[in-house]
């Protein structure tokens, strides 16, 4: 019987970061929006992460994400995203009032 440690040798191999089949982040500029509003019911912890994935640190993020909230607007890139229209429909998804270009 093998050990569990040596059955999960190459699970701790370094990692080279990248997916295969998938382009690199960086493979895409991104699109330019701007937020503006929300509607009740905002997943403010989704719209954090959509916001990080776009390229933002946890501050930065987070930060975005109050100043939606408190009325202002936000103009960001987010680089997971290679349409406007997809942006839109994410966003909207999940409570985001307007988003545009």
């Amino acid at each position: 019987m093998m050990s569990r440690a040596l059955k999960y040798a190459d699970s701790a191999a370094p990692q080279d970061g990248t997916r295969v089949g998938s382009p690199a982040r960086s493979a895409s500029g991104g699109v330019r929006v701007t937020l503006e509003g929300w509607k009740p019911g905002l997943n403010k912890v989704r719209l954090t992460q959509i916001l990080r994935d776009g390229g933002n640190d946890l501050a930065a993020a987070s930060r975005m994400t109050g100043d939606l909230l408190d009325g202002k607007s936000v103009t960001v890139r987010l680089r997971q995203f290679d349409t406007v229209p997809a942006a839109q429909v994410a966003l909207s998804e999940i409570g985001v009032e307007t988003v545009s270009a």
